[in-house]
């Protein structure tokens, strides 16, 4: 059987590009993430660092929406 994490790996790589939330040295960002070959990834910042996580996905839903 294949976990939940498993089918979410499996569908990002089919896709080439995305958004995502993750924690760095200053808070949590979003960032824009584009897949340049099967072995390259390139990530880019696209918002301020918040201080929760919530908040940075509550951007990112925001930016869904667009």
């Amino acid at each position: 059987m294949v976990s939940h994490f498993d089918d979410i790996q499996a569908d990002r790589e089919l896709q080439h590009w995305g958004y995502g939330v993750r924690q760095g040295n200053n808070g949590w960002h979003v960032y824009e993430w584009e897949r340049e070959s099967e072995l390259s990834i390139r990530t880019q910042s696209i918002s301020e660092d918040f201080s929760q996580e919530w908040e940075a996905e509550h951007f990112l839903n925001l930016l869904k929406r667009r």
